[in-house]
């Protein structure tokens, strides 16, 4: 019902709310959507986030959408973002402890594939690539958890590492993952991470993001984020 026809959306529910909400700090959240970090420009009142029409739209140009004020007055610019996208067949999660939302498709649960979640506990416990000392062995090692794209985007910064005396002593593992978004080729996972900083220290947890596609050699990381104390 989402694709080839019209949908129209009269805002009676939400009349009176259509100025522009009294801004609050949202720079530091990040929106994905189909899978990919994108930007929207936001505003939060009373802990409910609004975005902007025009750019919430044109992230859905399959859709024939026409939005209809009723009675309201003057143009219509900032809408609740759950409701815009719930009314057209999506589903809104927002992950505090990320400060990311997610805006997906699918209503229904995924189970993670055994080998999908062997590479992230693989490449997240990875002490390996410490002992790569030139481009292309640090490559090679590289491309057993990432993308191709992954890989160059990272590879520089991580050769200079590499190539600095260090008495690295940092250790991470996979605590769990979780799907929150996928499609045919993609996943999106949510991650807690534990880092152990020497032997002597308790392990610290931490929450990321994880997006992976399937190649041809199979799962690979494409992107992830953080968010460590």
């Amino acid at each position: 019902m989402k694709y080839g026809m019209v949908l129209v959306i009269v805002l009676f529910g939400f009349l009176g709310l259509f100025s522009a909400p009294s801004w609050a700090e949202t720079e530091n959240v990040s929106i994905y959507f189909r899978g990919e970090e994108i930007k929207l420009t936001l505003s939060i009142d009373n802990g409910r986030f609004y975005g902007l029409y025009q750019e919430m739209i044109r992230l859905v140009p399959e859709l024939d959408i026409s939005w209809e004020q009723d009675n309201a007055q003057g143009d219509l610019k900032w809408i609740p973002l759950r409701a815009f996208w719930e009314e057209i067949g999506f589903q809104v999660n927002w992950l505090p402890e990320l400060d990311a939302i997610i805006i997906s498709e699918k209503t229904d649960s995924y189970s993670l594939v055994a080998d999908a979640l062997a590479i992230v506990g693989q490449a997240v416990a990875d002490v390996d690539w410490l002992k790569c000392r030139t481009e292309k062995t640090l490559r090679e090692h590289l491309s057993k958890f990432y993308t191709p794209e992954a890989v160059e985007r990272v590879l520089p910064d991580t050769l200079d590492f590499v190539k600095i005396e260090t008495d690295w002593h940092s250790l991470w593992a996979l605590v769990n993952a979780e799907a929150i978004d996928w499609g045919e080729n993609w996943l999106l996972l949510k991650v807690t991470i534990s880092e152990k900083m020497d032997p002597f220290s308790a392990p610290v947890n931490f929450p990321g993001i994880i997006k992976m596609h399937r190649l041809e050699s199979g799962w690979r990381i494409d992107s992830y984020r953080y968010l460590a104390d």
